[in-house]
């Protein structure tokens, strides 16, 4: 965490910090403010930043390698707070310790999430630690704490709202789907209210790529009439109606429909590495639960997400040339790596044959195992072959 100070991300957060920006007056710049007061109050020495700590330098000391430290140190919290919450949901499953504490270490021993988390230095696991907040609390049966953890979460970053039909299908009662229906419009108020007091444009800010703020693309075809239509819109419309007319009306495994719905949105989607952070806590939650499912649905799709990843967004990896996964470039074998590693990125059998390969794996893993979900919870594919049979 503390060797991987070469974030394109971070380093330019870290430039606003000393000056007035659009960043500074987010949460999450004015939290990144008050770690960097912290470090200015502790006797270590505290060079200029403009000229030590960037997007394309890094010069080494033992306070800029403390700042590094402590800028990343909420993030090391989360990740143990998620983990932890994971261990606590499978254990109300009554599964015992054991796997309880195998889920945990799959979350916090986890490549990508070290990588996207700790070394990349993303967001995003703090409305992921909510929506798995939501889980706990609901299978607490608190439901009005839930709904607030939920609301919270959109208001961090706006993805969760996706979630949003899954707690009016399963809702029993007309409270707990306006505690929901509440929480969500709060929540989106709250986004929307801290992002514009920001400066940001929040419609620009859907379709253009900012680390605090909500950026969603998607995969589109062309119609006759020269009309765009996005796939993901309509497939995530369909998931909504499913899950309202088939899915048990229980708060028993949401992790479940979650998984679905987030499963469907990758398929059709395009995304930055840490947006996958929002589902691996559910495909670890499902592979311990269900031993029915093999775990090769989750390799396959971090494996092929990585690889899509590291070829795909290889200028965030190497801070457009200056480091080697985060790491400082300062020397000549890691200089020669990022050489290599930048015309492996390159390459035109990588480009135009790999990474097509691995996107379509990852879209078709996210499809059958979506459902595989789905006909284990409902037997949707079963009732629908049966259809096709008697109509034949």
């Amino acid at each position: 965490m503390t060797l991987t100070p070469m974030s394109l991300d971070l380093a330019y957060l870290i430039s606003q910090v000393t000056q007035p920006s659009k960043w500074n007056r987010t949460p999450y710049g004015r939290m990144m403010e008050c770690v960097f007061k912290a470090w200015q109050a502790i006797p270590v020495d505290h060079p200029l930043l403009a000229t030590s700590w960037t997007a394309e330098i890094f010069h080494p000391s033992a306070g800029l390698y403390l700042l590094v430290f402590m800028e990343k140190l909420p993030l090391l919290i989360l990740d143990i707070a998620a983990g932890l919450l994971i261990y606590e949901i499978l254990l109300s499953e009554g599964l015992g310790e054991k796997k309880a504490s195998l889920g945990f270490f799959l979350w916090f021993l986890n490549p990508y999430v070290i990588l996207v988390n700790e070394s990349w230095g993303a967001v995003d696991l703090i409305p992921t630690l909510l929506v798995l907040s939501t889980i706990f609390l609901l299978r607490a049966r608190r439901p009005l704490q839930g709904a607030t953890a939920f609301g919270a979460a959109i208001a961090a970053k706006l993805f969760p709202v996706l979630l949003l039909p899954i707690f009016l299908s399963i809702g029993k009662r007309s409270k707990f789907t306006l505690a929901f229906v509440t929480s969500a419009f709060l929540g989106v108020g709250a986004y929307v209210a801290w992002a514009s007091y920001a400066g940001f444009d929040l419609g620009l800010q859907l379709h253009q790529y900012d680390p605090f703020t909500q950026f969603f693309d998607e995969y589109r075809f062309l119609t006759s009439s020269g009309s765009y239509i996005g796939l993901a819109p309509i497939a995530l419309v369909v998931t909504y109606a499913f899950l309202a007319e088939k899915w048990p009306r229980d708060h028993a495994r949401l992790y479940e429909p979650m998984l679905v719905v987030f499963l469907v949105f990758f398929a059709f989607s395009n995304w930055f590495p840490q947006f996958l952070m929002w589902m691996i806590p559910l495909l670890i939650l499902d592979g311990i639960v269900s031993e029915k499912r093999s775990w090769i649905f989750m390799c396959v799709l971090l494996s092929s997400a990585l690889f899509i990843n590291v070829f795909s967004f290889y200028p965030y990896f190497t801070a457009n040339g200056h480091a080697f996964f985060f790491i400082l470039a300062n020397t000549p074998a890691l200089k020669q790596a990022v050489a290599n590693y930048e015309s492996l990125a390159g390459n035109a059998l990588i480009v135009t044959l790999a990474l097509p390969i691995a996107r379509a794996l990852f879209t078709v893993t996210c499809l059958i195992y979506s459902l595989k979900i789905a006909q284990e919870r409902t037997g949707i594919i079963s009732d629908l072959l049966t259809l096709f049979r008697r109509r034949i």
